[in-house]
């Protein structure tokens, strides 16, 4: 589908010399016609969703003019001027490759339903509220829900029950190993976790980074975590929704470790990459294995499983044994092999991604964080074994410069944990000080790169020295760094990284070059085109809508050919694949288990922590 854009006549055009006048952009859902209230305006960006009332509001300006433009807010419902000014003036912006202005509304407080008009042209609806983002984080959520393998996924438990399915890879429980690899005839058992991403396969390394983003969500407990909050089949079971949903997503780790004392498969998927017919049979009856094992995977499964122990201990003490002695299992099993790495040059089944990885020092910084906290409820002989083989990391206390928490660079998420167990672990006051300032400082770069960007940008590769490229899934880290702006506020108490946390989602939800909310669901013009096996075959074909609450994966550069339909000449920001294109654009607009976490993460924090 096409954004509709109503300037409605070329003096208009003319007279707000917005970029694009009356042309069409890509997007994936049909634009509303306000025609009604006035022209409508796509050049007029803003947070489609809503802003806070205590918070800042601001909307981007598409046009080619350098003098200020004048700009008036009236209520929906009717023509009354609430709020005037003129815009600022920004120039040109690199990312977007556009001539920008800025409006800064903040000053409307009230809830309600407004309209921004641009010298004779209307903006989308702006949206004033103090609740944004409580349905929000149940959707980004319930996104786990869907993306179950092993059991069928039933309509009671739905938004839509059209969108329930049979159950995907029920076979899983008796999978063999790729060439024999973890012994003759032997099978694994790795039945019930969530496929990856826009294929079917499971990850330690990505299942381990997901399940923490969640966990450390609810060990931050910016909100109440409860039972029936997501509508699940464990609902009602007296465990936190999110909790349950974690624990099913991991399953398939303690299945992964084959007999005796051999590392962990790296991952679990089909010989050949599936097709995008949705036909769940069909995909059922694909040649499917256990692929070749990694140290990685084996340290992924070891913090996973400590994590979830004590997490778990208050709840089902049976279970967080069970979870702690896997742990110990797998660590052992990590420490006493020799080192295996994943690469590309692995042989295997080519059906799924490589998750390569040659540094496993943060791997293995990260795992013996878990351990070492939760060795504090479980075994606290071990305690001080695990304490140094931290406190010995060339890892410790380190973070990710840029602030990315991803599956190939896990030293953030093990600093992350420590600081949050920072009294119970005994972290000492110089140590403290130093991760907090780490921690503040990343949070701080993510600031100034909203400073610098034209749109409310906390990741913009673009303004990098030198430039750097826009990742695979580069919403994802869009995300990760609202995180760590949580944490700085919680750190140092200053509520101007609540407020930047407020106006990152601002680009997420509509203010971006794209004019488009990349959650589904969510905005007046959201994404409805997402590549995903499942979803767009059986639903986005047949006109349904997708479950809301996804995060598309976002725009990427630098990955010359990566699909037939991601664009490479486009200004990076715009690389971006346009609507209906999903099953060919994986680059740009697929989904996956670590890009919706993050999310999960950050409105729990908003959810509980409004700007009124």
């Amino acid at each position: 589908m096409q954004i509709t854009q109503l300037l409605g006549t070329a003096v208009a055009c003319s007279v707000l010399g917005l970029v694009g006048c009356g042309s069409s952009g890509g997007g994936s859902n049909t634009g509303t016609d306000n025609g009604s209230v006035g022209q409508l305006s796509s050049q007029v960006r803003l947070n489609q969703h809503g802003y806070p009332s205590g918070g800042d509001k601001l909307a981007t300006v598409v046009t080619d003019g350098t003098a200020p433009l004048v700009w008036n807010i009236t209520a929906a419902s009717n023509d009354k001027i609430l709020l005037q000014g003129e815009t600022s003036v920004l120039g040109g912006d690199k990312a977007s490759g556009e001539n920008l202005h800025r409006i800064d509304f903040s000053a409307l407080r009230d809830p309600g339903a407004y309209v921004l008009n641009v010298e004779g042209a209307n903006s989308r609806p702006v949206i004033v509220a103090n609740d944004l983002y409580q349905d929000l984080f149940i959707d980004s959520a319930r996104f786990y829900y869907f993306h179950r393998m092993g059991v069928a996924i039933e309509s009671p438990f739905l938004h839509n029950p059209v969108h329930g399915h049979e159950a995907i890879h029920p076979a899983d429980d008796a999978l063999p190993c790729f060439e024999d690899w973890c012994g003759e005839g032997v099978t694994l058992n790795v039945k019930y976790t969530w496929y990856d991403a826009g294929d079917f396969g499971a990850y330690p390394v990505n299942v381990a980074i997901s399940a923490w983003t969640m966990l450390n969500a609810y060990e931050f407990a910016a909100m109440d975590f409860g039972d029936k909050q997501l509508s699940l089949p464990e609902s009602g079971n007296g465990i936190p929704d999110l909790l349950d949903e974690v624990r099913f997503g991991s399953t398939f780790m303690a299945g992964m470790l084959p007999p005796g004392n051999q590392l962990a498969s790296h991952k679990i998927h089909n010989q050949q990459w599936s097709g995008f017919e949705g036909n769940i049979a069909l995909e059922n009856a694909m040649e499917r294995y256990a692929q070749p094992p990694s140290t990685a995977a084996t340290y992924a499964i070891a913090r996973n499983a400590a994590h979830l122990a004590r997490v778990f201990k208050n709840y089902d003490a049976s279970y967080a044994q069970q979870q702690w002695q896997l742990a110990i299992d797998a660590w052992q099993r990590a420490e006493s092999n020799p080192v295996v790495y994943y690469t590309s040059a692995t042989k295997d089944s080519t059906g799924g991604g490589d998750y390569d990885d040659t540094n496993i020092v943060d791997d293995r910084y990260a795992a013996a964080t878990e351990l070492w906290i939760s060795s504090l409820a479980f075994d606290t002989a071990k305690t001080s074994e695990f304490a140094q083989q931290v406190r010995g990391s060339e890892d410790f206390l380190a973070f990710d410069a840029d602030g990315a928490q991803q599956w190939q660079s896990v030293e953030g998420n093990g600093s992350l944990s420590l600081w949050l167990h920072r009294d119970q672990v005994g972290l000492t006051a110089e140590e403290q000080q130093s991760l907090q300032a780490s921690i503040l400082a990343t949070a701080d770069r993510a600031q100034v790169k909203l400073t610098a960007s034209g749109y409310p940008m906390v990741y913009n590769p673009t303004e990098s020295v030198p430039e750097q490229i826009w990742p695979w899934g580069s919403n994802s880290f869009v995300l990760n760094r609202l995180m760590l702006l949580g944490y700085a506020h919680q750190i140092s108490g200053d509520p101007v990284y609540l407020r930047n946390m407020y106006r990152g989602m601002d680009y997420l939800l509509g203010n971006n070059p794209l004019d488009l909310s990349f959650i589904t669901g969510y905005g007046e013009l959201f994404e409805q085109d997402l590549h995903d096996r499942v979803a767009f075959p059986l639903y986005r074909d047949q006109g349904i809508a997708f479950p809301p609450g996804w995060v598309a994966g976002g725009p990427l550069t630098g990955w010359q050919g990566c699909d037939k339909a991601t664009p490479e000449d486009l200004a990076p920001a715009k690389r971006y694949g346009p609507a209906n294109t999903a099953p060919d654009a994986w680059c740009s607009k697929e989904v996956a288990i670590n890009w919706n976490s993050p999310l999960v993460w950050v409105t729990s924090y908003l959810a509980a922590t409004p700007l009124n």
